[in-house]
């Protein structure tokens, strides 16, 4: 409803504190404790739950005061269902802010700094203090309604871990005050912090503000305010010159030109001019007209201001461009003269600065920047810098909620996929990132690395599931309630996204060894570095997305045609959608926490903090998986619940023991890598022996483990339970997908800190990670070979069924040949990539030499090599050399159906399927024992390792070797044997019925 004008002082003569008056007492303020005494003030368990209901009650009250005053209008109702889905993706975030805040004992909570109420303030103090650290006055937005200290919280927490300690202010809300108090409240807030933030460890030298939102709008009116009462002579409990700098973020600053916009956002103009006490008020609170009437005396007195707005922004919108931010650095939709443009014309100079990391002049003494604490949005970022003031305007968010962001975004993730923006064409800005965070430790370079992985991994999972569902709804619409009709209509989604794993995965792995190889032949090079975003990332995150679309595919197509049944409930044949849902909601909790209240603080928790989070997602998916077995599955299901739970589940831990079995046989932490690593005593050769019975080795639990699952699954529900339980071992795939990125963002780290020459100590910490996520990237592939080996038998019944073929005989000679080929069909592949990564390095080789005698200063470091030829050689090789394995894989299908029939076809999918599983796990497991048997050595961190190093001796010779040989067994030949099996399964169902009525040519006339 429209509240009037009268409505709204009325309402204001009834609240808290209602007009417009100042208030002139001393303000009440509480003792400041002795210095030193910050960490032995605590308060108990009673004490922080009393203070939580407190405050909870508060925010309530002030809330449904709110709403009563609104009303639920159109507008209101028609965003409640996105508001409530945003609270609910976002709740992991407001938990971790909420725990922190309430149980920290680094947060002061409400410091009273005046007389009303809500003069109160938290601060957020670093854990070492025992020097003055810079300060950070931060007023919380909130539409003028519904502003409160603790939303800054997570900002507090950040710029606390980097030693600066943050006051974030309570004012009154609407309507408990209007404009006038919420100023006055915030004055108050920032002269307690001027006055007496030396009592709490704080440089009083070192003081800036920063506003958000409304807050941003509050706390420059409060600056101008206070800079036209200083420059007039009149006296004040601060000064401007106090503020070393001003920081505005998403702010309005000329709120005339904003009542129409808050108007129909659904702040009414009512309530907004009662806001602002009347409409005559609003040149008053507009900073930008402030600053236009104001003398140059005042303007001199502003301290560096910086301006951030995100262009997405629809609150406050920024109309600002690259083209025009000289003259038009506006920060919301004004259509007049800007903020800048008016400190411009009372004579201040201009300068443009387009640096990201730069934004902070070192004039402003501040030894570590606040700024990067931001990231650059998709549109970059510009600066305008203005003597007196300066003025900052770009797609800038905050670091917290663009990864809160990355959590909610996934609901978008089919619009990514349809516009081709691939993960990796991202994740490369991680590998900087990781690289600047070790220098603070190897816990923020582990945090960097691991949340970078996430967003992979989110991504690809949700993206998977949502244009699955929607490709699932579109073909109903044509097949209503033919189910079989239906869901054999999407296998064309398995094998479309199979193909493009293949030559992703084959073509990436090709680009990535050659490189790799060629840089330990002959020393770092670019290409490197390149090729594990092209094989590690991109590869990995083919292969795995198309064994979870292949996974809940053919477990709908079983659904459909097997015997069992489910009565044809839509939800019950969804049974496998709803799976792989609560696989990405359990996967967002297990990051949260693992990340979030485990954190690693030493090199040697990094792998434990990677077992945690295969752990935790295991037990919680377990749980997930009985509560949607119970909710999900018709009541008339003649297979009992705990049946199809049980496939679900089994596949789920064999995954995990697969994983854990693949960390024993590749980390170095245990024995059979070290015992790798001693056989370099005595040359590469032995080496090359040991990592080859080390891999062969690896493969007897795992097959174990599969075959357990393979009879357990099909005795409850035939080939539908083996179908669910690939589901289930790829059910936590956003994990899983973000344990296997972290290794190559963290291996690039370390490439990239030593072609930059950074400090040794930093290279120690990223070789550290690098190490990790060798071990991670091997539990990335026992993942998918796994899963690969369950949804090709999966589709191997599927196949058999459609095809129409009853009995699958081994003693029929069609059969058998079909099984002898099928066996050899992986060495075939396995050796035409090989063979693809050797000729490709060898190339990578002979062009890094002739740099070294050609180019001058190359080894000095003095000239610049040319990275283009390397980067070129990889990817002529990656194009030309896939092919030949591609083409063996999508023809031998449609030769031999087309041939000799799908009895044969039968043999050879199921010779390809037992073969090209154990070749991949042993190839994939001796080529990561090798690289960390290297890194033990190069480490040096226990006294056998000391005796094997350092770099450069007899024994670390014959690691490199072995590491060398590795390479392309572990991320090029083992890892695309997974889609051969798979793809040549799906591509046999597909064209099943062509075969069954049209195959066998051969045998015909024989």
């Amino acid at each position: 409803m429209r509240a009037s004008v009268e409505e709204a002082g009325a309402l204001l003569a009834r609240s808290d504190s209602a007009g417009r008056r100042r208030r002139s007492s001393s303000p009440v303020q509480t003792a400041p404790p002795r210095p030193g005494s910050l960490r032995r003030q605590s308060s108990s368990f009673r004490e922080d739950v009393g203070h939580a209901a407190s405050e909870t009650y508060l925010v309530s009250r002030l809330t449904f005061t709110l709403l009563q005053y609104l009303g639920l209008g159109y507008r209101w109702m028609s965003q409640l269902l996105s508001l409530t889905i945003y609270a609910i993706l976002l709740m992991p975030g407001f938990l971790q802010v909420g725990y922190y805040y309430f149980f920290s004992s680094q947060v002061r909570r409400s410091v009273v700094y005046g007389d009303q109420p809500r003069n109160r303030l938290d601060l957020y103090i670093p854990e070492d203090n025992s020097r003055p650290c810079p300060v950070m006055a931060f007023v919380t937005g909130g539409a003028w309604i519904i502003g409160y200290k603790a939303w800054g919280a997570l900002l507090g927490r950040r710029l606390a871990e980097r030693g600066i300690i943050v006051a974030c202010i309570d004012y009154r809300n609407f309507p408990q005050g209007t404009i006038g108090d919420m100023v006055h409240d915030a004055s108050q807030g920032i002269s307690f912090v001027c006055n007496n933030i030396a009592s709490y460890g704080g440089d009083p030298n070192q003081i800036y503000l920063m506003g958000q939102s409304a807050g941003a709008h509050i706390a420059a009116c409060a600056l101008m305010e206070q800079a036209v009462k200083e420059s007039g002579g009149h006296p004040v409990s601060w000064s401007v010159t106090q503020i070393k700098a001003y920081f505005g973020l998403s702010g309005g600053y000329n709120i005339h030109n904003l009542v129409d916009h808050f108007h129909e956002r659904g702040l009414y103009r009512s309530i907004f001019l009662s806001i602002m006490e009347g409409e005559e008020s609003l040149s008053r609170y507009s900073p930008e007209i402030v600053a236009k009437t104001s003398s140059a005396e005042t303007v001199a007195l502003l301290p560096l201001i910086v301006l951030m707005h995100g262009t997405g922004d629809y609150s406050i919108p920024s109309s600002a461009s690259l083209l025009n931010f000289m003259l038009r650095a506006t920060l919301s939709s004004m259509r007049s003269q800007t903020f800048a443009d008016v400190l411009q014309q009372v004579g201040a100079q201009a300068r443009l600065v387009i640096r990201f990391l730069r934004l902070v002049p070192k004039s402003c003494g501040m030894n570590e920047p606040l700024l990067p604490e931001f990231s650059v949005g998709s549109h970059g970022c510009c600066v305008t810098s203005v003597s007196g003031a300066g003025w900052a305007v770009g797609g800038l968010s905050c670091r917290w909620w663009q990864v809160g962001g990355d959590a909610f975004g996934h609901a978008g993730a089919s619009m990514h996929l349809c516009l081709q923006l691939p993960p990796h064409h991202r994740l490369p800005h991680a590998n900087a990132r990781t690289t600047l965070e070790a220098r603070k430790g190897v816990g923020k370079a582990f945090i960097t690395a691991f949340r970078s992985g996430a967003v992979m991994g989110f991504l690809l999972a949700s993206s998977g599931l949502v244009v699955l569902y929607i490709t699932i709804n579109v073909f109903k619409l044509y097949y209503g309630d033919d189910w079989e009709g239906l869901f054999e209509s999407i296998t064309g989604y398995d094998l479309g996204g199979s193909s493009m794993a293949l030559f992703r995965r084959v073509g990436g792995g090709i680009y990535t060894k050659a490189a790799d190889v060629g840089a330990d032949l002959v020393g770092k090079v670019i290409a490197d570095n390149v090729g594990d975003n092209v094989g590690d990332i991109a590869g990995m995150g083919s292969d795995l997305f198309g064994s979870y679309a292949e996974s809940s595919c053919v477990a709908l197509v079983v659904a459909s045609i097997s015997s069992f049944g489910i009565d044809h409930d839509f939800t019950g044949m969804c049974y496998p959608l709803l799976v792989s849902s609560v696989g990405i909601i359990v996967c967002l909790i297990t990051t949260l926490f693992a990340n979030d209240f485990f954190e690693v603080k030493a090199v040697k928790e990094i792998e434990p903090a990677l077992k945690k989070q295969l752990i935790t997602s295991t037990v919680l998916m377990t749980v997930g998986i009985a509560v949607i077995s119970w909710l999900a599955l018709p009541a008339v299901h003649h297979l009992q619940l705990r049946g199809l739970f049980f496939c679900v589940a089994i596949g789920l831990w064999a995954g995990l023991i697969i994983g854990f079995v693949t960390e024993y046989y590749t980390s170095n932490a245990y024995s059979p890598v070290q015992d790798v690593a001693d056989s370099c005593r005595t040359g590469a050769a032995t080496n090359v022996i040991f990592g080859l019975a080390l891999g062969y080795k690896s493969v007897i639990i795992p097959i174990f483990a599969i075959a357990i699952s393979i009879y357990v699954s099909f005795s409850i529900a035939a080939m539908y339970g083996i179908a669910v339980a690939a589901l289930g071992m790829l059910s936590t795939i956003a994990t899983g997908l973000a344990i296997d990125a972290y290794g190559p963002i963290s291996g690039n780290a370390g490439g990239i800190a030593e072609m930059a020459g950074m400090s040794h100590r930093i290279r120690e910490r990223t070789d550290a990670l690098d190490a990790a996520g060798n071990t991670t990237a091997a539990i990335g592939k026992g993942f998918a070979i796994g899963s690969a080996a369950l949804v090709s038998l999966a589709l191997f019944g599927a196949f058999v069924s459609r095809a129409g073929v009853t009995v699958v005989d081994v003693l029929s000679p069609k059969v058998f040949i079909g099984l002898i080929v099928g066996a050899m069909l992986p060495y075939w592949f396995s050796a035409m990539t090989m063979k693809s990564v050797g000729s490709a390095a060898l190339k990578m080789v002979e062009e890094v030499r002739r740099q070294f005698n050609t180019i001058p200063g190359i080894m000095e470091g003095t000239a610049k090599p040319d990275y283009a030829t390397c980067v070129k050689i990889s990817t002529d090789a990656s194009i030309k050399e896939m092919i030949p394995p591609g083409a063996l894989v999508m023809l031998t299908p449609l030769i031999v159906g087309t041939l000799f029939g799908v009895e044969t076809l039968s043999g050879v999918l199921a010779g390809a399927l037992v073969s090209g599983v154990q070749i991949a796990i042993s190839a994939s497991n001796t080529g990561g024992a090798w690289d960390n048997a290297k890194k033990y050595i190069e480490a040096g961190a226990s006294e056998h390792a000391r005796t094997l190093g350092p770099k450069g001796s007899d024994c670390h010779k014959a690691a490199v070797i072995g590491d060398t040989i590795g390479d392309p067994l572990k991320d090029t030949s083992g890892p695309s044997l997974n889609i051969l099996i798979k793809l040549m399964a799906v591509e046999s169902l597909v064209f099943a019925p062509f075969f069954a009525t049209q195959g066998g040519i051969l045998f015909k006339y024989l």
